[in-house]
């Protein structure tokens, strides 16, 4: 790991030394979790061959969004940099995570060869070819470093494990906050944040950003475990995490609910994630066809723990209004081991559903979005146009 010095307006990331070339820096914003940004200058050196190597990349605590900034930086740690002329298209590259445009430049911030993906062209790359998609690397774009660190534990231990397989939990947003571990856990938060609060408006929106980068990051580590699950050839079961049946086999079993543990011990007792999941956030009227004057419309949005880095979506978001009235939220969760197949199939059943549904007229938002969520409600808040 690279050596990281933490400051009081910064944390600088050390990747090698100055051999005494010509340097030059870039000012880098950097698309991070749930929307979130890390505002970073990374300096480069020119080798006598003309050759850029990177320095080292500083984080301006204040501008960068990102709510943990050493976490961030440990994730810029773990990149490796690339920076080559605009005209070396065919040029290898790891997995790309983000890429910039500099002048003739080109700066491609890539995945470390530990995570075993392929090498592409940096065309390939930025055109999302076909090759691209179809590699492993669509269950976890972005993997998070220490979480893939911690899974070599499974690695270790599943020799000895008396079954054939290794039972992993997925829990839907809903249900993950429903965990009294984890409940107990975002009450330290609520603690601390009512502490510096200075309004109750200040502490719902703060609080509301706080849980939607919290699944985010649940996600990112889901993910990040099946990948090298994946990887390595473990074989696995995803299962859908329901928190009253883990709640009567923790009672069975006499094991704690505060434990995270006991919910790991409890994914085999859970059924097995189909390829997508229908989940209702809110839902205030019919779910059938709904008859009436009133046009049924639908909004369809594409969630995403990374936005504006991974190329395809954790979810699908549909709001359906009869008219002016709200009739229903409903996510369509993607099996977070994702393929393309799976996020083709849940696009067809969600359209699907909508037309059981009686929906007329659909729009989409283009842009991926990242989770979100309001104070009052349990579920996902899912975004609609302004001019709706």
């Amino acid at each position: 790991m690279r050596k990281i010095v933490n400051r009081k307006d910064k944390i600088i990331i050390n990747y090698s030394q100055s051999k005494g070339g010509k340097q030059r820096s870039f000012n880098l914003v950097f698309p991070y979790i749930n929307d979130t940004e890390i505002d970073v200058v990374l300096v480069a050196e020119q080798s006598d061959s003309g050759e850029w190597n990177p320095l080292k990349a500083i984080i301006d605590k204040e501008e960068t969004t990102a709510d943990e900034e050493e976490a961030a930086a440990n994730d810029l740690a773990d990149l490796t940099w690339h920076i080559y002329s605009r005209k070396e298209r065919k040029k290898l590259l790891p997995p790309v995570v983000n890429l910039w445009e500099e002048g003739n430049l080109m700066i491609a911030a890539c995945l470390s060869e530990k995570y075993g993906e392929k090498f592409f062209t940096a065309k390939q790359q930025e055109n999302l070819e076909k090759e691209v998609l179809n590699s492993d690397r669509l269950i976890c774009w972005w993997p998070d470093p220490v979480i893939w660190e911690s899974a070599k534990k499974l690695k270790e231990s599943f020799n000895s494990l008396p079954f054939n397989e290794i039972a992993i939990p997925f829990y839907t947003f809903k249900e993950y906050f429903k965990r009294p571990d984890i409940q107990a856990e975002m009450q330290k938060y609520w603690d601390k944040l009512e502490e510096i609060s200075e309004s109750p408006q200040e502490f719902a929106v703060t609080g509301e950003s706080i849980k939607a980068d919290e699944y985010a990051k649940y996600l990112r580590g889901l993910k990040t475990t099946l990948l090298f699950l994946k990887k390595n050839n473990i074989p696995f079961k995803l299962t859908l995490g329901n928190v009253d049946r883990a709640e009567e086999f923790f009672k069975k079993e006499n094991l704690d609910p505060f434990q995270p543990d006991s919910w790991i011990t409890a994914a085999p007792v859970f059924e097995p994630v189909s390829d997508f999941l229908i989940e209702e956030q809110v839902l205030t009227g019919p779910s059938s066809v709904i008859s009436g004057k009133e046009e049924i419309k639908a909004c369809l949005s594409f969630l995403s723990h990374f936005p504006y880095t991974a190329p395809v979506p954790d979810a699908i978001g549909a709001v359906v209004y009869a008219g002016n009235k709200h009739i229903s939220s409903t996510v369509f969760w993607f099996n977070p081991a994702t393929t393309i197949e799976i996020v083709n199939k849940a696009m067809e059943a969600a359209l699907e559903e909508l037309n059981k549904r009686g929906v007329e007229k659909i729009i989409m938002i283009e842009e991926m979005v990242p989770f979100e969520t309001s104070w009052e409600g349990e579920g996902l808040l899912l975004q609609i146009p302004e001019d709706w």
